[in-house]
């Protein structure tokens, strides 16, 4: 038996997984899950959604970067 470098095994694993997705994606049926589904409507929720999400963060990260601003805060000393 030959032995093969480590870059060797990567690329056959590589082509031998591609192959192998396209063979599944291949002989799998197509699948319609809107139907019908205006896709306008979906696209406008799919925006909302990121718009949400970016709020909900944004408003996690400033008020725990304030709150962690507070508890690690040093007392000053009098002098």
């Amino acid at each position: 038996m030959r032995s093969r470098d480590a870059w060797t095994g990567v690329v056959v694993a590589g082509v031998a997984y591609v192959a192998v997705v396209a063979v599944a994606a291949i002989t799998m049926p197509a699948v319609n899950e809107l139907g019908e589904f205006p896709a306008d409507v979906l696209w406008e929720f799919r925006i909302s959604s990121l718009f949400t999400l970016a709020a909900l963060w944004g408003t996690l990260g400033v008020a725990l970067t304030w709150l962690l601003g507070r508890v690690t805060a040093t007392p000053e000393v009098a002098a």
